[in-house]
Order: structure tokens, then C-alpha cells, then sequence
């Protein structure tokens, strides 16, 4: 008994057992929208996962039927991907125009293939609310954004480097819906999309923020070490040492320092396994950052030698604390990372650590006056609440630990769609940190009430009715859910690619049909919010999808 109250006991100091502080849901709570020079007011977006207009091809373990059945996520419903962008742009209309944010960060993963249509329509999309580069957005208020990079922005189908089946990934039409034929649309590679993103975050200086990164600093050095040992191949970046793009974005009237992660950067990555083809297709299960100097400093002195001996080192963290303030005048700091902090260690680490690996430690100093915060988004799952979590030195969990707060965000489209606000004290005020958190978290939804979309689908659900276009049959189906690509008979081996053209037609014969009674946003909305509820059910016998033939296989 002794025996077992004492391994307990260990357990119980390993774990660390993090404290969760409930985000609450942003309609639901009173969050005052007025500006207040006290708060910094952070909208946080992730894992729109666009994708390209013409999904053809399939790609063996990467991007098919069969995939989608064991991981639930390799492909979506015609429908979700369809109206992504309108879910994404509902999202950022509801934090720059109601919540009135002072800033966004992009968590990654805007695009699904890391093809050219995506990337380029992803910052087409946040421009338009950065910088007001659209007639439906004239007038309106705007809002820097900054951009982590994610696994699907470079990697095909979130995982793969491998150009063959990136190319077969993103070869059809562009995700522009107005384009009628066929271009040759390309994947980016990684150097390409650092180069965008840096350029796209440095814009935000025009709003009165800094921003500095190792590509602005020394983008030679940058450029060399993606393209070492290429031969024009564009092969494996992800794994070259000094290929990422780190940032550091401060508001020095708020006295706030964002800290932008590339967790996707893979060169002092040490796997268990590390067979060729599990490096060709399957690296954006896990993330990193490379760490590989190893230093010690006894004081600030022989810290700041340091870094004026190795201020463009292709290490990440040595890079980001040399360019970090050494002083304490920062009084919050976000480190914005796709990733979170579980998938950033192997188990063994993840376990006695709470996932962060200890290379990290000096991206939390100096620690500010309210606090360090962790976010990220990856994982897809909704609804998660912030945690107060620890990180150790040298893994030694009796020494006095790094305190700092999580909080991971789900997708703007899959599962149940949310944006995340995070709004943090920034000032002196009568809060008692040591008694109360010093910030407070709210999840974003689509309100069904709000949209009247309980009215619009019972009229998707009855579809076709006497006065109703002509729809083309989906499936061999011709009424409910499944003429409009809201199930998941897209998983069927009797699913057809045209199954998919001609859902996506009878989604804009219901529009065009609907628009005298509804506003066109809120369909896309509804049917967006529906069919993303119906991705997270094995069965959608009773939801107007009928019994699917691979789930009753499996009954069997």
C-alpha cells in the first residue's frame, strides 16, 4: 500500500497535473468591445485548410478514401471545403468589426497542400481585412495580422515533402471559383513560403508594431540554407539547418512581445524511426524546433557576447533569444506556434515535461510582469480551455519550474468551427495575479439561432421541391443532405468525382434559389456549420445522410 501511495505521489509531481481556466463562449459572456489601453484584445485563427478547386487526384497513405477512414481528417466533405473561405471570412469579420481585436495571429495551416492557389488565396483573404484590399471592405476598420507557418502550408496533404506526390496533389484547376479551365497550378516549397510570410508580416509596421525575423536580418543566409545541396530539386527544406522563418512582433505602447514559431522545422529532429519513407510522407505528425547550440551563461554580460558572436545562428531559439528584449520592460509575451506544446517532444519527455522540450526554456525569458502565454492550433479539437502548465530545467522536476499559460484553438471549418479571442492585461491594475489570472479566453462560434439556420436546412433537408431548380443527382440520390456533398459518402469506393462537381453545382442552384428568402452568407454558414457536425459522426443514418456502406460493413 506504502508502495503504490508513493508511485502515486511521483506520478503526481511528473504530471505536474496542469490547472485549467475555463474560455468561456464569446456570446455568452459580457466581453466589452471597447477599446481599453489597460488590454491587449488577440484574435486567434487556425487550420482553415483551403483547398484547391479541382482535389482529383488521390495519393496513396497522403490523400484518399481510405485514409480519411482511419485518421477522419484526410479529406472533407465537398460542401466544408467549398464554403471554407466564407467560414474563414466570417471569422475574421466577427473579431476585426464586433470584437474590435487589436491584433490577429494566423496559427497556420491556411492552406491543405501547400499548393499555390491556397497560399495565395489564404493572404488574399487576410489582406482584406489587414489592409481593407476589397470593395466589401471599404471604410471598415483594419487590423494587423501576423502568420505562423503550419505543416499543410508547405507539406502535401500536412505530411508529405515528396515532390511527385505534392505535384499530383495540386495539379487541377486553381481554388478560384470563377476560373472554368484547366492551369497548371504548382506547390510552394518552403523557401517560397517563408519568403511570403515574411513579407506579409512585415507589413504590419504600417499599424505601429516592430517586427523583425531571420530573413530580414540575413535573407542570404536564409536562402542558402534552403536551397544547400539541391541541384534544383526543392528537396527536403524542412530539414535543412537555418530553413524557417522566425519572427518578433512587439506593440511597445502595450509593452507586448509576440514570439512567431516555425514548429515545422525539422534540422536537429531526432526520430525512433527514421526510415526513408516515413521522412518522405509522414513528418507533419510531429512537430520541432531546432535548438542545436548548447550554451551556458553565468550572467547578462557573457549572454549578450553570445549573441553578438552568434545573432544570425541557424538555430531557431538561439536566433529568437538573441533577438528577444534582454531587459524587463516587456510586460506580456505570446509565443505563437502552429503546433502544440504535447507534439513538440517524444513521450518519454512529453510525459515528465508536459511536452515542451527544455531547448525552449529560453523563449520564456526574461519572464514578464503578466506572464508568458502559449498558443496554438494543429489539433482540430474545439472548445479547449487555457491551462497553467510548467517546464522544467535540464527535465529536473524538483528544481523551480517555468510557468506559463497554454491554450490551443480549433479550426475555423472542421468539427465545430471556432476562432478563439484571448484578451490580456497589459497594464498596472487591480487584478492580483498571484489569486487571478491576468487574462481571460472566449471561443467564437457559428450561432445557429443567429443565421436562422435550423429554417434553412429543414429546406436543404426536403430538397427537391416542385418550385425548386433542377438538381443534379449525387450519389444516385436526389434529395437531402447528400445532393449537396454534406455527407461522408465521399469516403465510398463508389464515389465518383463527379459526385463531387455536381454537388458543388447544386450547392449554388440552392443559393441562387434560397436568396430571395435568406442571406446568401448565412446558407454558406449553415450548411458549412452542418456539414462539419456531420464529419465527426461514424453514422449519419438519422441525419439525412443515410446508412453509409463502409460504416455498415464494419457493423457487420
Amino acid at each position: 500500500m506504502i508502495r503504490i501511495i508513493a508511485i502515486s505521489i511521483v506520478m503526481l509531481v511528473f504530471c505536474g497535473c496542469s490547472r485549467p481556466y475555463v474560455c468561456s463562449d464569446i456570446t455568452s459572456s459580457k466581453v466589452n468591445s471597447t477599446p481599453d489601453s489597460s488590454k491587449m484584445s488577440i484574435g486567434i485563427v487556425a487550420d482553415s485548410q483551403l483547398q484547391t478547386g479541382n482535389p482529383t487526384n488521390r495519393v496513396s497513405l497522403m490523400h484518399g478514401k481510405f485514409e480519411d477512414k482511419v485518421v477522419d481528417v484526410a479529406i472533407r466533405p465537398p460542401a466544408l471545403d467549398y464554403f471554407s473561405i466564407d467560414m474563414l471570412e466570417y471569422f475574421l469579420t466577427d473579431l476585426v468589426d464586433e470584437k474590435k481585436v487589436d491584433v490577429i495571429l494566423y496559427l497556420g495551416d491556411a492552406a491543405n497542400n501547400g499548393c499555390k492557389d491556397e497560399m495565395e488565396e489564404a493572404f488574399k483573404i487576410l489582406n482584406k481585412f489587414r489592409l481593407g484590399t476589397d470593395k466589401s471592405r471599404e471604410g471598415k476598420r483594419t487590423v494587423p495580422i501576423f502568420f505562423v507557418i503550419g505543416n499543410h502550408d508547405y507539406l502535401g496533404a500536412g505530411n508529405t515533402p515528396y515532390m511527385p506526390d505534392r505535384k499530383e496533389l495540386c495539379d487541377g484547376r486553381t481554388l478560384n471559383r470563377s476560373i472554368k479551365f484547366e492551369t497548371l497550378n504548382t506547390p510552394i516549397t518552403k523557401l517560397q513560403l517563408i519568403e511570403m510570410a515574411s513579407a506579409f508580416n512585415n507589413e504590419n509596421t504600417a499599424f505601429g508594431w516592430t517586427y523583425t525575423d531571420n530573413v530580414i536580418t540575413d535573407r542570404e543566409r536564409v536562402k542558402a540554407s534552403c536551397l544547400r545541396h539541391e541541384n534544383g530539386l526543392n528537396k527536403d527544406q524542412h530539414k535543412k539547418k537555418g530553413c524557417y522563418l522566425a519572427g518578433i512582433a512587439e506593440n511597445t505602447q502595450a509593452e507586448v512581445e509576440i514570439v512567431l514559431l516555425d514548429t515545422s522545422d525539422y534540422f536537429d529532429k531526432k526520430f525512433s524511426l527514421d526510415p526513408d519513407w516515413l521522412t518522405k510522407r509522414w513528418f507533419g505528425l510531429v512537430g520541432w524546433v531546432s535548438s542545436a547550440e548548447e550554451h551556458i551563461y553565468p550572467d547578462k554580460n557573457d549572454r549578450d557576447k553570445y549573441c553578438h558572436k552568434n545573432k544570425n545562428s541557424v538555430s531557431q531559439v538561439t536566433w529568437l533569444e538573441c533577438n528577444q528584449k534582454s531587459n524587463n520592460d516587456i510586460k506580456a509575451r505570446i509565443i505563437a506556434s502552429h503546433y502544440p506544446k504535447e507534439d513538440l517532444s517524444s513521450w518519454p519527455i512529453r510525459f515528465l515535461t508536459e511536452g515542451l522540450p527544455t531547448s525552449l526554456i529560453p523563449l520564456f525569458e526574461p519572464i514578464p510582469v503578466f506572464g508568458n502565454y502559449w498558443v496554438s492550433g494543429h489539433t482540430h479539437k474545439s472548445g479547449n480551455n487555457a491551462k497553467k502548465e510548467k517546464i522544467f530545467e535540464n527535465n529536473v522536476w524538483w528544481s523551480d519550474p517555468y510557468e506559463y499559460w497554454s491554450w490551443n484553438i480549433g479550426s475555423t471549418s472542421d468539427h465545430e468551427p471556432e476562432a478563439g479571442l484571448l484578451i490580456i492585461i497589459t497594464q498596472d491594475s487591480q487584478t492580483d495575479i498571484n489569486k487571478e489570472p491576468p487574462f481571460s479566453c472566449h471561443h467564437s462560434n457559428i450561432k445557429k439561432k443567429k443565421h436562422r439556420c435550423d429554417d434553412i436546412l429543414e429546406h436543404v433537408r426536403r430538397e427537391p421541391q416542385m418550385k425548386s431548380p433542377s438538381y443534379l443527382p449525387v450519389y444516385n440520390r436526389s434529395s437531402g443532405y447528400q445532393l449537396f456533398g454534406m455527407c461522408k459518402t465521399y469516403r465510398e469506393y463508389d464515389w465518383h468525382e463527379n459526385d463531387r462537381i455536381y454537388s458543388q453545382k447544386n450547392l449554388d442552384s440552392l443559393i441562387g434559389y434560397l436568396n430571395n428568402q435568406y442571406i446568401e452568407k448565412d446558407i454558406k454558414l449553415c450548411i458549412g456549420k452542418e456539414a462539419a457536425r456531420l464529419e465527426t459522426l461514424e453514422t449519419a443514418g438519422q441525419e439525412g445522410c443515410g446508412q453509409l456502406k463502409w460504416n455498415a460493413l464494419v457493423k457487420q
